[in-house]
């Protein structure tokens, strides 16, 4: 039950991020922490109720991921009204570009912003 808490609370952090799309992430985590304890109170083995959660804990953020990806891809092809051209930018700048980016330097300067 506190391991079900802190899965609700780090979602709920995530939803402070992607406010948009707020109420549709806190329904899913809400309907799926009720059925954990629906498990939880029907007296299944805890083995089972342990293998449930680590799947939860490692596709869910998948599954998100792929989600936002392809809303992402839906957006773009949306705004620039060629769906195809718009996908291979995106994979462009995911695998080309992205990796290039001074990320190490980037979190540096804002750790150091931070701290001041």
């Amino acid at each position: 039950m506190c391991f079900c808490m802190c899965v609700w609370m780090s979602f709920h952090n995530l939803n402070a991020m992607l406010f948009p799309l707020h109420p549709l992430i806190m329904l899913f985590t809400t309907v799926v922490i009720f059925f954990s304890f629906y498990i939880t109170l029907s007296f299944l083995p805890l083995y089972v109720l342990s293998l449930f959660l680590h799947l939860f804990v490692l596709f869910v953020p998948l599954v998100f991921m792929i989600f936002l990806f392809f809303l992402f891809y839906l957006i773009l092809s949306h705004v620039m009204s060629l769906s195809l051209f718009s996908f291979l930018f995106f994979l462009f700048f995911s695998f080309c570009l992205l990796p290039k980016l001074p990320l190490e330097k980037i979190v540096r300067a804002y750790e150091a912003l931070a701290i001041y």
